[in-house]
């Protein structure tokens, strides 16, 4: 996968914009100085609303990065390195992200990467008295509140035939889901629905049924805890597996072999 695939559309042009202002430098690198005109100059970004809500307007921050740059003759695009710094920046960009769980790299990552360096970007931001820890609580909150195109409606898993009680056992009794009537024009297909607050999950009858032991759904729990004591004391197998994310995952099969995935 290359480095660049989880960048979103305003983080790619951020780091476009920070060659174009290397090139029309005359720098042979990109530093954190250039990323930083690239994230405030991408029109309405994550980044440049950051900076506007903590009342540092873009414009300002990104004049004063091209003081710093002067200029030189033309350099060209195939001649440009990321600097040490500039480096770190895209690392601790990704850091930020999965900090604020997120999988993807938007502009809002890479100015609080830049922040976290000790280049001149950050010297620059530095002037107007902007922090880490106040830009990450504010770019938390701006995230919160970004609309997303997509949400999950639901999520289908197979069941064999005639076994909904052992559906309702597992899911109702154990996960502690509610089960949601189907669609009267669905209720002769066979299969239980399930929900819990705004999670809907879906167990539909597959005739030529086969258990999902790889692709599966992860449900987040605020009863972690409780609910895999009760699970292991109902006899169910519990694998965990230690992530980076410092959170804990555990994997459980249905009764029907589905893997179901625990976050906590």
């Amino acid at each position: 996968m290359s480095m660049w695939e989880p960048f979103n559309v305003e983080a790619r042009n951020s780091i476009m914009l920070a060659q174009e202002s290397a090139v029309e430098a005359g720098n042979h690198y990109i530093g954190t100085e250039h990323m930083l005109i690239g994230v405030v100059s991408v029109a309405k970004s994550a980044a440049a609303k950051l900076l506007t809500e903590l009342g540092v307007a873009p414009d300002e921050v990104a004049k004063a990065a091209r003081e710093i740059i002067g200029s030189a003759p033309a350099a060209t695009v195939e001649e440009l390195i990321f600097t040490p710094n500039g480096k770190r920046a895209i690392e601790l960009a990704f850091a930020e992200a999965r900090a604020l769980d997120k999988n993807y790299i938007g502009s809002e990552h890479l100015l609080l990467g830049i922040l976290g360096t000790k280049g001149v970007g950050s010297r620059v931001l530095g002037r107007f008295q902007i922090d880490v820890a106040a830009l990450r609580r504010k770019a938390s909150d701006v995230i919160a509140r970004r609309p997303s195109r997509f949400a999950y409606d639901h999520v289908q898993l197979a069941m064999p035939a005639g076994k909904e009680d052992e559906a309702r056992s597992f899911y109702g009794g154990l996960l502690g889901m509610e089960e949601v009537s189907k669609p009267s024009h669905l209720q002769a297909r066979g299969g239980v629905w399930f929900a819990s607050g705004s999670t809907k999950l879906h167990l539909g009858v597959d005739p030529h049924f086969r258990p999902a032991a790889k692709a599966h759904p992860a449900l987040r729990c605020t009863d972690y805890a409780e609910l895999t004591a009760r699970l292991r004391a109902a006899g169910i197998t519990i694998q965990t597996e230690p992530y980076e994310d410092r959170l804990e995952h555990a994997y459980i099969n249905d009764p029907f072999g589905n893997r179901i995935e625990l976050i906590g």
